[in-house]
């Protein structure tokens, strides 16, 4: 049975989304309102997290999954908790459920968290945390890559503590609190349960079973291009990879080759200007001298509209596409033909 019912996740999402309301866009405000202007792709990828040192590093591991799900940016309490209940009602027969980044949003350690009201931190990751637990109920392992999000904690302790201090004191996890609140608490009313089943991976990215994760940070949106750049410069270095899902911008998109002709997965509302669309095509036509299967996805959000601060520190909605994508495999290889994205919108 689930660890938390349906019911008491959302009572205590609605408790925790008073100063949390989703925002609706202004009549005549579209998805090209959002910018894409990026970095120049040649030596500088914004697809790889900018907070690694060694950019070609990336752990590996290998698991016998028959199927899993990959979801990412819920931004706990701006989720979107009824998509989320659905995706994974609908999937519990998934082996396992990873967690692309930004599970809570931790509003409070942002530069702009004081200028609104905002969810005090130990509520907002105890809430978070009834929502793994409910996750628990029907998928029995989930991976949690870092996202910004998570690394803001990271970025806090370095801004602030002595060096000479550091060298003494690991940096503050905010996984580590979600899964076991009791080291951490010095006054509670209950002792909570450990959570188990629950693994932290915090690199940004990960590949498991050939299948590149990575949570991007630098930009606020990647083109599916320098995504497929990404992915002939994993192979570059030898990383036999079949597949790159990405969380971080709220948009989906991708494309899929099997057999030698390609399929493009883009939502509906989003539109290409004509020089990112022939760069997109370029990239798919260097997939295709590879021979290969393969599957990349920018895997879309599971939140409502938020509201996030520019240069100008002006407050403005951020768009995005709900939905996750499904992951099959046989014999721990990836079914490209299979896996999809699914779009809740």
């Amino acid at each position: 049975m689930p660890q938390c019912n349906s019911e008491a996740l959302r009572v205590r999402v609605r408790r925790a989304t008073k100063s949390h309301e989703p925002v609706s866009f202004s009549e005549g405000t579209s998805a090209l309102s959002v910018s894409t202007d990026i970095k120049s792709v040649s030596g500088s990828f914004p697809i790889w997290p900018e907070y690694n040192k060694d950019l070609r590093y990336c752990e590996e591991i290998e698991r016998k999954w028959e199927k899993c799900v990959v979801v990412g940016d819920l931004h706990f309490p701006t989720m979107n908790v009824r998509a989320y209940q659905k995706m994974v009602i609908d999937n519990s027969d998934a082996d396992a459920l990873v967690l692309l980044g930004d599970g809570p949003d931790t509003d409070r350690l942002s530069y702009w968290g004081a200028e609104r009201p905002s969810l005090a931190l130990r509520e907002e990751l105890l809430g978070f945390r009834d929502v793994l637990a409910w996750t628990l109920g029907y998928i029995k392992e989930i991976y949690w890559i870092e996202g910004n999000h998570e690394h803001r904690a990271k970025m806090m302790w370095d801004n602030v503590v002595p060096d000479d201090l550091k060298m003494m004191v690991k940096p503050p996890s905010i996984a580590d609190f979600v899964i076991d609140p009791n080291e951490y608490l010095e006054e509670i009313a209950i002792e909570y349960v450990p959570l188990k089943g629950v693994e932290y991976l915090d690199e940004f990215q990960v590949i498991i079973n050939n299948v590149l994760f990575v949570h991007p940070s630098q930009v606020r949106r990647v083109p599916l291009s320098v995504a497929v750049e990404r992915f002939l410069a994993m192979w570059g270095w030898g990383y036999k990879i079949d597949g790159l899902l990405y969380n971080h911008s709220h948009w989906a998109d991708g494309v899929k080759v099997v057999d030698g002709k390609y399929q493009q997965i883009r939502d509906r509302s989003f539109l290409l200007n004509i020089k990112e669309a022939k760069s997109i095509l370029t990239q798919i036509e260097k997939l295709l001298v590879t021979q290969r299967n393969i599957l990349i996805i920018e895997n879309g959000c599971m939140c409502h509209l938020q509201q996030y601060s520019k240069e100008n520190r002006k407050m403005i909605p951020r768009p995005g596409v709900v939905g996750y994508s499904v992951l099959y495999f046989d014999k721990g290889k990836l079914n490209i033909e299979r896996s999809r994205f699914v779009n809740l919108a």
